[in-house]
Parts: structure tokens; C-alpha cells; sequence
């Protein structure tokens, strides 16, 4: 009969777990930031870090709705980046090595729209059970009209479940982009 582990030992197992954790989520924060910065660095003059906060509100009668699917949406004025970040996770039993791809970004009446993609970085590779922080900019032009929502899927060819739905969007320039340009 095996001896049944003491109270020390299921303590440090659980503190090592714990720290395991918080080293984990350390990485990331600090992968985020550095992708972060270098955005800014690369583009100081425009506004690029923009995370669109949208509140819902439901009222105490409403029955509560299904969750949709997240969808990773990116807004921006004209002549600058729209910028986000998600997390790739590689839960195949074996290395994956692949480019990250937005093939399409296209309006609901199916027009395609082309310019600049970015990501950060290009080529995943990950370990089975590895993760990382991928940025996406996209650069938001004359060609995306303002208000309409382009509609496309971030994917990893290779990695199960790394189909993200993305919506860019244009947004009006603020009033006081607006009066500086005049």
C-alpha cells in the first residue's frame, strides 16, 4: 500500500501550482506589453491602442440570451491602425509551426476590401499545451467606409479552434482630430 502523501507535501504541491500559475500569466502580461509598446513605437503619431467597450444593459424581465460566439472587434479613424490582441493555444499532441492568416475581410453584401495586415508575430510555433499572445493591426483606409462593419476569420492553419472572427470598422474622427486637420 502506497503511503498517502502528508499535509507538507500536498502544501508545496499546491504553492508550486500556484506559482506556475502567476509565472504563466507574468509572460503573457509581459508579452502583451511588449507588443503593446511596439505598436506605439512604431506609429507614435497615431492613436493605435483602441479596445471598443460596448455596455449591455439587459432589464430584470428579459430572459436571458445565449451567449454568442466572442468576436475580437477592431475600430479606428481613417489613416490609423485598429490594433487587438488574442491568445493562440496549441492543444494538438504534437509542435505546430504556421503562419497566421486573415484570408478575407469582406462587408455583409460580400465586397472585399485589401490593405495592410499585420501580425505579431507572423509565424506561430508552439509546443503541445503552449500558448501565445498574437497582436493584429490592421490599417483602416479610405476603402473601409465609415460605420460599416468588414467582417473575417484570423485563423492558424493547423491549430484546431483558432478560427477568430474579426469585425473592423471605421469610426468618425474626433472632434478635435477633426479641427486639427482643418
Amino acid at each position: 500500500m502506497a503511503d498517502a502523501p502528508t499535509l507538507e507535501q500536498l502544501f508545496r504541491r499546491a504553492v508550486d501550482a500556484q506559482l506556475e500559475y502567476y509565472r504563466s500569466v507574468g509572460q503573457l502580461s509581459v508579452e502583451f506589453a511588449r507588443a503593446a509598446f511596439g505598436v506605439v513605437r512604431a506609429d507614435r503619431a497615431t492613436p493605435t491602442l483602441r479596445m471598443p467597450i460596448t455596455p449591455v444593459i439587459l432589464a430584470a424581465a428579459e430572459p436571458a440570451l445565449p451567449a454568442a460566439a466572442p468576436v475580437l472587434a477592431l475600430e479606428a479613424e481613417e489613416g490609423s491602425w485598429a490594433v487587438g490582441m488574442f491568445v493562440v493555444e496549441n492543444s494538438t499532441g504534437s509542435r505546430v509551426s504556421a503562419p497566421v492568416e486573415l484570408p478575407v475581410l469582406a462587408d455583409d453584401e460580400g465586397r472585399r476590401v485589401h490593405g495592410a495586415i499585420r501580425f505579431e508575430p507572423e509565424v506561430i510555433t508552439l509546443q503541445p499545451g503552449e500558448q501565445t499572445l498574437v497582436q493584429i493591426a490592421v490599417e483602416v483606409s479610405r476603402g473601409l467606409r465609415r460605420g460599416v462593419d468588414y467582417r473575417g476569420d484570423v485563423r492558424v492553419p493547423g491549430l484546431t479552434g483558432t478560427s477568430i472572427p474579426v469585425v473592423v470598422r471605421r469610426v468618425a474622427a474626433s472632434r478635435s482630430r477633426a479641427k486639427a486637420s482643418r
